[in-house]
């Protein structure tokens, strides 16, 4: 499944390498897809609390996602749709996010119209676009159709050959739950381009590398009667490269995950009656190019990290206060296969274990300690590189 999965992303991302030399006939990937696949195993206790706040004892699952990737049918109009696929099984739930297991496929499809295409030769570095999307299409476990619709403006610039930095606003009106404004700022792939930058040997002292989802902020209100619901929600997901020798890449991401909810019908499972939460988690690691094949580069990578979870929850009339810290070390190999000097395809594999945790909190207080996590993960995506003018 695995194999069959990973091998079907790479020749698709092949292929759209090979497409038309301009936006008409050509595909838009956003800059953040990625799949992954996870097999985690490991052991939680959880002391007097009763409740866990880290994840299930075994979870296997593969899930690829995109925030918006489409088709141009002309220069100007561009249909895609935002992407979410898990296939995923789990021994053990837990209680606070929760995961669901099974196989699902959910479908935000979207059509966009650029007012201002950009033309450098038109000397119009900047897009502007208009977007418009109707309906959420659920395939697998809990098959569904809801009418959903959002609204988008946004603007594009064009970094390197192939690479559009991209900045949109959104509202985003759900059928059922609550209404969402959202921001989105990232790295996107425009394959009529990639041509435009041929590959070269460039991983050298002093190139920069980065990923394609950096910011997403999200605000979410409805209003009931005199009950007002709202959700704000921060990811911050920066990942930042630097080869400081030819061949060696040292490595920094930043995830910040940030979520305040104010729930009054109290039935949001991850903040019941409303409350906050925090995730940090830091990462630092080598990567070292060896033996480059073509465009191919292989690479082995060791690294080491830290999470910090902090959250505050009201039950009942009770506030719940939990925090979660541990550090990790991981070791893998993968490969970079170059499109073009600007951007590659970055296929990983790796183990990486949690060490001795502490969860600490709860209603009648107390703390515990978990046994190691062992974590077993491959992802293909995207990678970026900053090239000198």
């Amino acid at each position: 499944m695995l194999r069959t999965s990973l091998l079907l992303a790479t020749a698709l991302l092949l292929t759209l390498a090979l497409s038309a030399q301009d936006r008409k006939g050509s595909f838009y990937l956003g800059g953040g897809t990625s799949a992954t696949y996870q097999s985690i195993n490991g052991s939680s206790t959880t002391g007097v609390t009763g409740v866990a706040i880290d994840r299930p004892g075994d979870l296997t699952g593969l899930r690829a996602t995109s925030f918006r990737s489409g088709y141009f049918l002309t220069n100007r109009l561009l249909v895609g749709s935002r992407i979410d696929y898990l296939n995923a099984s789990v021994d053990q739930g837990y209680l606070f996010d929760l995961f669901e297991g099974g196989n699902r496929l959910v479908l935000k499809p979207f059509v966009r119209y650029y007012l201002l295409d950009g033309k450098a030769e038109a000397k119009r570095p900047l897009a502007v676009f208009g977007e418009l999307g109707f309906g959420t299409i659920g395939f697998g476990r809990g098959e569904a159709f809801e009418t959903d619709f959002h609204l988008g403006l946004g603007a594009e610039v064009n970094l390197a050959a192939g690479v559009v930095g991209t900045a949109g606003l959104y509202y985003n009106a759900n059928a059922l739950g609550l209404n969402y404004t959202n921001l989105n700022v990232g790295l996107n792939l425009l394959t009529g381009q990639l041509a435009l930058g041929a590959p070269a040997s460039w991983l050298r002292a002093g190139t920069w590398t980065t990923n394609g989802q950096w910011l997403n902020l999200a605000y979410g209100h409805t209003r009931r009667g005199e009950r007002t619901d709202s959700d704000l929600q921060l990811q911050l997901s920066p990942r930042l490269g630097y080869f400081v020798l030819d061949g060696l890449l040292l490595e920094s991401t930043l995830d910040l995950s940030y979520a305040r909810r104010d729930n009054n019908i109290g039935i949001d499972l991850r903040f019941p009656g409303g409350g906050t939460g925090t995730d940090l988690r830091v990462d630092v690691g080598l990567r070292y190019y060896v033996l480059p094949v073509g465009n191919l580069r292989p690479f082995a990578t060791a690294g080491f990290g830290y999470r910090n979870v902090d959250q505050d929850q009201l039950l009942a009339s009770m506030t719940v206060n939990r925090s979660l810290r541990y550090h990790h070390w991981r070791a893998g190999a993968g490969a970079f296969y170059l499109l073009n000097n600007a951007v590659a395809i970055d296929l990983s594999t790796g183990y990486q274990q949690d060490k001795p945790r502490r969860v600490e909190g709860g209603p009648f207080g107390g703390q515990s300690s978990t046994e190691n996590q062992n974590r077993w993960q491959t992802e293909v995506g995207l990678r970026f590189f900053l090239v000198r003018r």
